[in-house]
Formats: structure tokens, C-alpha cells, sequence
């Protein structure tokens, strides 16, 4: 056929990089190695929340020519069962500061600034939920306001982590367990996310500015916060559903299924949402700016919508 061109594609070849020494003399099989990776420029942070009695350890790799050598362990003041290193990011805004959070039920996140001079991390912060914040949950049945009794709940917070230069913020997946109303007999459990700033440059000295339930078009029952991104004065928070993940026989049952055909599946209808963020910079608030919600398709599979984002500049992955 003549006049038409083609494309041809480039030879591409895949390159596999061993990291050696990976856990120096805390060596161990069941230590979750790569359960979190972050990656910017010449560094590399692995989480291994497992290692020592799932006190964890993140370790960083930094690339001297073409191999990634060893570098430095982090280890914050956690105790047995913490799961630092459950999640960890590295500040993508040019300070390689860089935040650790953990898997457990309940957690602090540690904040890891870099000096320049020595080349090294130290443990610059501890960042602990506040609880008494709940002005942002929304009132239900004829405005009455929600009734919160699990001061001391499993809160989930550190299940998720981001910072980008002076901001950061935690995912709290299971924050608030509550009844619509006093003598309520109907309990939900809804997930938050933490948003602080470091106001004085210094990387010490975070402040809560706000805490977030999400919108009125949240799930009532969700794990939101499950996932958090930042990018410059934008954000998302991933909201997933409570009753995830579903048996293989269900997921395989409604593959093929309308659900918006029976009444009684619309809770299984929406398989996840993300709220999106931005920045006052008036009055350092983060306020919503649109909640994106995802339904089950007909023919697709059931999958968690919102498991793991990413945001970068003007693009959203989910």
C-alpha cells in the first residue's frame, strides 16, 4: 500500500538491577522488603516493616555511577509492632526530606530531614493524630449531630503518607467510628486525612491545619485516607469501601452483572472514589475541589478503585 508511513518501534531492552547487602546484619526472611518503595533522583527508600519484631527499618540506596549501594538505615523511635516503613515517601520537591509511615492499627508517622553538609538523615519530627477534630464530619438524619464514643479507636493513621516541601499529609483509614445520633443503633466508620504545614522552614515544627472527613458524596462506611499524593498545591485522597475485598465467587458472580438492574446492590455499585484537593494559599486550608466517584462496569471486574494514586502536575493515576 503506498502512501502510507509506519512507525517502527525501537529495540527495547529491560535492565535488572540487584540491590546487595540489602539487610546488613538484621537479616531476615519475614521482614516484608519492598512492601514501600520510593524513588527520587539518586535515592531510593525500601520499607521493611516486618524486620525485628515488626519494629521495621527503612533502608535507602543511593546510585553511585550504575549500581545502587547501600546507604543508610532508618529506624525513628519505634517500638515492637509499629510496621515503620509501611509506607514511605520521599519529598519530590528537591529537599529529599523524607516521611515514613507504618501498617499497624494505630501509629505515628516520622519525618527524616536531610543535611546537605553530611550527606545523611536524622529524625527531624513525630506526627500524632489529633482525635478531637471532627468538625468536618458531616451531621446526618435531619442535621442532628454525629455521636463519637472510640476516643481510643483504631485509627489506621500512617496507613498512607505524602509530603511536598512544607506540606504533608496522613491518611487515617479507620479514624472514627460513630452513631448518627445519640441512642443511635446505627454505627458507621469513616476514614480521615490529616493535613499539616511547616510554617517557619525549619522541618521541625509541623502544624495541624486541618482535618478531613471528605464531602457529603463520601461513602457513609469507608477506609478513606487509604491513600494520599501531593503535587505542588494540589492533593488527592483515596476513599475505598469497608466491605473490600470480596470473596472470589462474588467477584466472579458479578462480572457480568448490571447492578444498577436490582435495588439492593447499589452499595456494591461504586467500587471506590478520590477526593481532590487544593491549597488556599489565603489561608493554608486545603479545601475540595471535586470528589470522583467509580461504579462497577458491566463485563469488568470488580476491582478497588483507589487502592494506590498517583499524582504528578496535572495527571491523576488510580
Amino acid at each position: 500500500v503506498t502512501g502510507v508511513q509506519t512507525c517502527a518501534l525501537p529495540i527495547s531492552y529491560s535492565y535488572v538491577t540487584t540491590i546487595a547487602n540489602i539487610f546488613e546484619s538484621n537479616y531476615d526472611y519475614n521482614t516484608s522488603f519492598g512492601e514501600s518503595v520510593s524513588i527520587y533522583n539518586d535515592i531510593i527508600a525500601i520499607g521493611a516493616s516486618s524486620i525485628s519484631s515488626s519494629k521495621g527499618v527503612v533502608y535507602l540506596y543511593k546510585k553511585v555511577g550504575d549500581t545502587w549501594t547501600y546507604y543508610q538505615s532508618l529506624t525513628g523511635s519505634n517500638v515492637t509492632g509499629s510496621k515503620f516503613g509501611g509506607t514511605v515517601k520521599i519529598d519530590q520537591s528537591g529537599s529529599y526530606n523524607i516521611i515514613v509511615g507504618n501498617k499497624a492499627i494505630s501509629g505515628s508517622v516520622y519525618l527524616f530531614n536531610y543535611d546537605s553538609s553530611s550527606g545523611y538523615w536524622t529524625q527531624a519530627a513525630i506526627l500524632n493524630a489529633n482525635r478531637t477534630l471532627t468538625s468536618s464530619l458531616e451531621n446526618v438524619n435531619n442535621n442532628w449531630p454525629p455521636y463519637i464514643t472510640a476516643s481510643t479507636n483504631a485509627d489506621g493513621y500512617g496507613n498512607s503518607v505524602a509530603i511536598y516541601g512544607n506540606n504533608i499529609i496522613v491518611g487515617a483509614p479507620t479514624d472514627t467510628c460513630y452513631a448518627e445520633y445519640i441512642g443511635s443503633n446505627t454505627w458507621h466508620r469513616r476514614g480521615a486525612a490529616y493535613f499539616y504545614e511547616n510554617c517557619i522552614g525549619d522541618n521541625k515544627n509541623w502544624i495541624l491545619l486541618n482535618k478531613s472527613f471528605g464531602s457529603d458524596a463520601i461513602l457513609t462506611d469507608n477506609y478513606f485516607g487509604w491513600d494520599v499524593e501531593i503535587y505542588n498545591t494540589s492533593s488527592i485522597v483515596s476513599s475505598l469501601k469497608t466491605n473490600f475485598p470480596f470473596s472470589s465467587s462474588y467477584l466472579q458472580n458479578t462480572l457480568y452483572k448490571k447492578f444498577d438492574c436490582n435495588p439492593n446492590d447499589y452499595i456494591y455499585d461504586i467500587i471506590g472514589q478520590y477526593v481532590l484537593y487544593e491549597k488556599n494559599t489565603d489561608n493554608s486550608t486545603w479545601n475540595i475541589k471535586t470528589t470522583v466517584t467509580k461504579k462497577k462496569q458491566y463485563g469488568e471486574p470488580y476491582s478497588v478503585y483507589g487502592f494506590d494514586t498517583s499524582l504528578y502536575d496535572t495527571t491523576i493515576v488510580v
